[in-house]
Protein backbone atom coordinates (compact mmCIF):
# COMPACT_ATOMS: atom_id res chain seq x y z
CA UNK A 1 0.00 0.00 0.00
CA UNK A 2 1.77 3.51 -1.18
CA UNK A 3 0.24 5.25 1.72
CA UNK A 4 2.50 2.78 4.29
CA UNK A 5 5.02 3.01 2.35
CA UNK A 6 4.86 7.05 2.77
CA UNK A 7 4.48 6.67 6.05
CA UNK A 8 7.29 4.36 7.09
CA UNK A 9 9.55 6.56 5.02
CA UNK A 10 8.84 9.58 6.46
CA UNK A 11 8.16 8.49 10.50
CA UNK A 12 12.12 7.38 10.34
CA UNK A 13 12.94 11.58 9.77
CA UNK A 14 13.78 13.34 12.99
CA UNK A 15 11.94 16.14 12.24
CA UNK A 16 9.43 16.88 9.59
CA UNK A 17 8.48 19.98 7.40
CA UNK A 18 4.55 20.73 8.05
CA UNK A 19 4.02 19.99 4.40
CA UNK A 20 5.45 16.72 5.15
CA UNK A 21 3.08 16.05 8.41
CA UNK A 22 0.25 17.40 6.37
CA UNK A 23 0.93 14.88 3.54
CA UNK A 24 1.80 12.13 6.08
CA UNK A 25 -1.55 13.10 7.33
CA UNK A 26 -3.49 12.82 4.65
CA UNK A 27 -1.92 9.39 4.14
CA UNK A 28 -2.59 8.41 7.37
CA UNK A 29 -6.11 8.50 7.47
CA UNK A 30 -6.46 7.26 3.66
CA UNK A 31 -4.84 3.83 4.83
CA UNK A 32 -6.71 3.78 8.18
CA UNK A 33 -10.06 4.29 6.41
CA UNK A 34 -8.79 1.62 3.62
CA UNK A 35 -8.20 -0.86 6.18
CA UNK A 36 -12.05 -0.14 7.80
CA UNK A 37 -13.32 -0.07 4.13
CA UNK A 38 -11.83 -3.53 3.90
CA UNK A 39 -14.15 -5.31 6.47
CA UNK A 40 -17.06 -3.05 6.77
CA UNK A 41 -18.93 -0.01 4.70
CA UNK A 42 -17.72 2.89 5.27
CA UNK A 43 -21.40 4.21 5.47
CA UNK A 44 -21.07 3.20 9.13
CA UNK A 45 -18.38 6.18 9.52
CA UNK A 46 -21.51 8.24 7.60
CA UNK A 47 -19.24 8.15 4.96
CA UNK A 48 -20.81 7.95 1.32
CA UNK A 49 -20.35 4.27 0.04
CA UNK A 50 -18.85 5.68 -3.61
CA UNK A 51 -16.82 2.41 -4.10
CA UNK A 52 -19.68 -0.11 -4.04
CA UNK A 53 -18.02 -3.53 -4.76
CA UNK A 54 -14.80 -2.28 -6.51
CA UNK A 55 -11.96 -3.86 -6.46
CA UNK A 56 -9.33 -2.55 -3.50
CA UNK A 57 -7.04 -0.51 -5.57
CA UNK A 58 -10.08 1.35 -6.96
CA UNK A 59 -12.31 1.51 -3.88
CA UNK A 60 -8.38 2.71 -1.91
CA UNK A 61 -8.05 5.77 -4.67
CA UNK A 62 -11.57 7.01 -4.08
CA UNK A 63 -10.81 6.97 -0.39
CA UNK A 64 -8.16 9.17 -1.12
CA UNK A 65 -9.70 11.35 -3.16
CA UNK A 66 -12.11 11.27 -0.23
CA UNK A 67 -9.79 12.66 2.00
CA UNK A 68 -7.68 14.61 -0.04
CA UNK A 69 -11.22 16.72 -0.72
CA UNK A 70 -11.73 17.02 3.17
CA UNK A 71 -8.49 18.49 3.58
CA UNK A 72 -8.86 21.13 0.97
CA UNK A 73 -11.93 21.62 2.40
CA UNK A 74 -10.52 22.07 6.02
CA UNK A 75 -7.73 24.33 4.59
CA UNK A 76 -10.59 26.20 2.56
CA UNK A 77 -12.70 26.55 6.06
CA UNK A 78 -10.03 27.84 8.01
CA UNK A 79 -9.58 30.32 4.98
CA UNK A 80 -5.40 29.34 4.95
CA UNK A 81 -3.25 28.31 2.30
CA UNK A 82 -2.11 24.77 2.30
CA UNK A 83 1.52 25.47 1.85
CA UNK A 84 3.31 25.86 5.19
CA UNK A 85 1.13 25.76 7.86
CA UNK A 86 1.85 26.05 11.42
CA UNK A 87 1.14 23.44 13.81
CA UNK A 88 -1.42 24.91 15.12
CA UNK A 89 -3.31 25.26 11.69
CA UNK A 90 -2.40 21.95 11.20
CA UNK A 91 -3.70 20.99 14.42
CA UNK A 92 -7.20 22.53 13.46
CA UNK A 93 -6.90 20.88 9.74
CA UNK A 94 -6.94 17.85 11.64
CA UNK A 95 -9.95 18.18 13.92
CA UNK A 96 -12.16 19.15 10.77
CA UNK A 97 -11.09 16.62 8.85
CA UNK A 98 -11.81 14.05 11.19
CA UNK A 99 -15.23 15.19 11.99
CA UNK A 100 -15.94 14.97 8.15
CA UNK A 101 -14.23 11.43 7.71
CA UNK A 102 -16.03 10.04 10.69
CA UNK A 103 -13.12 9.44 12.99
CA UNK A 104 -15.59 9.88 16.13
CA UNK A 105 -17.58 7.19 15.11
CA UNK A 106 -14.48 4.82 14.36
CA UNK A 107 -13.57 5.77 18.00
CA UNK A 108 -16.70 3.89 18.87
CA UNK A 109 -16.97 1.01 16.12
CA UNK A 110 -13.49 0.22 15.79
CA UNK A 111 -11.10 1.57 18.72
CA UNK A 112 -8.17 -0.52 18.16
CA UNK A 113 -7.97 0.96 14.43
CA UNK A 114 -8.65 4.36 15.68
CA UNK A 115 -5.72 4.02 18.91
CA UNK A 116 -3.50 2.95 15.99
CA UNK A 117 -4.34 6.32 13.68
CA UNK A 118 -4.31 8.18 16.68
CA UNK A 119 -0.54 6.95 17.63
CA UNK A 120 0.53 7.14 13.91
CA UNK A 121 -1.23 11.13 13.84
CA UNK A 122 0.33 11.80 17.17
CA UNK A 123 4.17 10.72 16.02
CA UNK A 124 3.64 13.02 12.88
CA UNK A 125 2.77 15.72 15.26
CA UNK A 126 5.42 15.65 17.55
CA UNK A 127 8.17 14.98 14.82
CA UNK A 128 6.83 18.71 13.41
CA UNK A 129 9.58 21.41 13.50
Amino acid sequence: MQSQDFLDSILKKKWLSSNTVRDGLIACMTRTLARYAAEKPLSDLGLQEQAGSADAQRRDRIIYDTVLKASRNAFDHMKIDDEYPNKEQLGEVRSIMEQALGFAELDRRDPSLSAEYRAVADALFDKLE
